[in-house]
């Protein structure tokens, strides 16, 4: 969306420019890096017969990172094959922009970063980086610049009748499927031993990669054109140490005290209107008399919040007294804030910081010590210290121990974002923690191993082997699935299912596209994205699935309309045929349709899929003007989507501004 568009529907993108405010205190990144080894003078096309170098490339480099950090669905259209190809179609689009008169707003742009209402909310993606407010505001400029230029092209390309009755019958019009799923978790501990010479094939090929995580919204990386979660790769691992203040067993110790039941009623009767009750239905004119709530009805819920103050108050105590005696070992401050490292064997000791507490306030915090490497993914695994923040950062969102943890100097020595602001580093204690049940945390990393790559075989063979096995597993099910599937349009999937000794699932109904809220217009309309649908009830959010039950459904219909098909007149659902026919006349209803075998390597699972029925909206229906009407913006948005999205490629843009590649 344009930088105009932008303003106008400021709510819904709230969340997206979220992250602005806290890029000011994010270090700079050089205009002179990131050229790769040809140096700035390598010259890596010619644009109407114009060299280009990667020297010219190393703003749009700036801005595409930048970009895909705020968002990594902005840009749908750029190139996905490498970062250079997509630096160089950002900068073609750019060019074609100033050609026609759209420049980049930069103080629109830098006006943005000035709105007190942005909210920090993609502060985690960005303080693993390395960007200040100039380059974000040249990278919001730019881009509200291309996108100019395709709100110009894109008003000249109206949708098509045609075009916005498919999109409308694929918002509308329901499909079954039923399904058969395959995990490679569940057979590879069947497969033979790899061999030796697929283990180091195995290693080599993804000892420089992380492990994928499936929570991360993202892809893993493409190799060989697959794309497995395989990665041998260490990622940032830490250990750490810590002090639990436990608020339950605190609580359990307490006595109500009558300066208690004292401060619960002084706060009752100063907040009495906090416990109006609603008056019940007066009769016409007569005034409704306001009642409260009895003491004796609230009182158990206000003593407990005196006792929640009572313990919180309880904790910082502690807590600033522990940080004061911890504090005393670390004497030798530098100029940017971090001080000298001081040796293990100074740092007071948490077992005996942990009886101080006890003797001095009648309450002996809890040691906890976790001596096993830890990646970020596993601190946020462990059970109340993972999910517990810091609000002393002075950021307006809390900032969880998994994100702390790996800012510290040690591990990010660069940083001039999260980690120097806080001045975190090994043995010095981080931010003081809490978590939802009211628990405070002390903790320390106690030491640091950077992300690197494994030198030999050996020291990840047990991972490389369960790897191999998984993915001998993957193979044989993606060969099984094209069995299932032509078994499935022979006999139909529960037939196919029971031959194979394996469970069907039959979810219910969904449409190809759904409409998502994104917020409101200036003038109060709702707004909506239009995305896939994905099938129910199967976990994660598979595109894949989801698309391929779409294609049998259209293969269904042309092949329905053509009057090929004796059975695709309207039928009952796959629910009604369960409760009302036997299983051999479901067997003999799904013989027939087409069926397909779906591979997801991120997962590695792979799915047969066949179609039980496809319900297309009639064509009478999908002409009525009111309908059209309804549905007028999220049409006509999914058309500019549709259309652009091939405007904008890099081929096309390239043989528009008349650009040839050196490569």
């Amino acid at each position: 969306m344009s930088i105009t568009l932008m303003r106008k529907y400021s709510k819904p993108l709230m969340a997206f420019f979220g992250v602005i405010l806290m890029i000011v205190f994010l270090a700079g990144y050089s205009y002179t890096s990131g050229l790769g080894k040809g140096g700035a003078s390598y010259v890596v096309g010619q644009l109407n017969g114009r060299p280009i170098t990667t020297g010219s490339l190393t703003i749009p480099t700036i801005d595409v990172r930048i970009l895909r950090r705020l968002n990594p669905n902005l840009m749908p259209w750029l190139s996905q094959r490498s970062t250079s190809r997509a630096a160089i179609q950002f900068y073609l689009l750019l060019h074609e922009a100033r050609q026609n008169g759209f420049l980049p707003d930069y103080n629109t742009a830098a006006a943005e970063l000035s709105d007190k209402r942005l909210q920090t909310r993609l502060q985690k993606v960005l303080a693993n980086s390395s960007y200040v407010a100039e380059n974000v505001v040249q990278a919001l400029g730019d881009y509200g610049a291309i996108e100019s230029l395709a709100e110009f092209a894109y008003g000249a390309a109206q949708p098509s009748d045609p075009q916005l009755s498919h999109t409308l019958s694929e918002m509308q019009s329901p499909l079954e499927i039923g399904y058969i799923r395959l995990r490679a978790s569940a057979t590879a501990d069947a497969m033979p031993a790899p061999s030796a010479g697929l283990l180091r094939k195995l290693f080599t090929k993804y000892r420089t990669l992380l492990q994928w995580d499936a929570e991360s919204g993202t892809q893993p990386p493409l190799v060989n054109g697959r794309r497995y979660p395989f990665g041998f790769r260490y990622p940032d691992r830490v250990k750490m140490e810590f002090l639990k203040f436990d608020e339950a067993k605190v609580r359990a110790g307490m006595k109500v005290t009558f300066a208690d039941i004292q401060a619960a009623y002084r706060y009752y009767e100063a907040h009495r209107a906090d416990f109006a009750v609603t008056p019940s239905t007066q009769a016409a004119g007569s005034a409704a008399a306001t009642t409260f709530k009895p003491f004796s009805q609230v009182k158990t819920e206000l003593i407990r919040r005196q006792q929640d103050k009572q313990i919180q108050l309880l904790f910082r105590r502690m807590t600033e007294y522990a940080r004061r005696i911890t504090s005393k070992v670390w004497t030798h401050p530098e100029i940017d804030g971090y001080y000298t490292p001081e040796p293990a064997n100074k740092w007071v000791s948490y077992r005996s910081l942990a009886a101080k507490i006890g003797r001095r306030f009648g309450y002996t915090p809890q040691i906890g010590r976790w001596n096993h490497w830890a990646s970020a993914a596993a601190l946020a695994s462990l059970q109340g210290i993972g999910q517990a923040s810091s609000v002393q950062s002075g950021f307006s969102q809390p900032v969880d121990l998994p994100l702390l943890a790996m800012k510290v100097r040690e591990l990010d020595p660069k940083s001039k974002g999260l980690g120097v602001l806080l001045h975190l580093q090994v043995g010095r204690d981080g931010p003081v923690l809490t978590d939802a049940d009211g628990n405070y945390y002390l903790y320390r990393i106690t030491a640091v191993s950077p992300g690197h790559n494994p030198k030999t075989l050996s020291q990840v063979q047990s991972q490389v082997v369960r790897d191999a096995r998984l993915l001998e597993a993957y193979k044989a099910d993606e060969k099984r699935g094209k069995t299932l599937a032509g078994w499935a349009r022979r006999m139909g999937l529960a037939a196919a299912a029971k031959k194979a000794d394996l469970p069907v699932k039959f979810p219910r109904a969904f449409t190809a596209l759904t409409q998502v809220p994104v917020g409101t217009g200036p003038t109060g309309e709702s707004l909506y994205f239009l995305v896939p649908s994905y099938v129910p009830g199967v976990h994660g959010r598979l595109g894949r699935l989801t698309r391929a039950a779409i294609k049998l459904a259209r293969e269904w219909q042309v092949a329905a309309e053509s009057g090929k098909l004796k059975g695709a007149k309207k039928q009952a659902t796959i629910t009604q045929f369960l409760k009302q026919h036997k299983e051999s006349q479901l067997i003999k209803e799904l013989a027939g349709k087409p069926a397909e075998s779906v591979a997801v390597d991120p997962r590695l699972e792979v799915f047969v899929v066949q179609l039980v029925q496809a319900r297309p909206l009639p064509a009478n229906i999908l002409d009525l003007a009111d309908l059209r009407a309804e549905n007028a913006g999220v049409l006509n948005f999914q058309m500019r989507e549709l259309y652009l999205s091939g405007w904008l490629r890099y081929k096309e843009v390239a043989a528009r501004v008349g650009f040839v590649t050196s490569r």
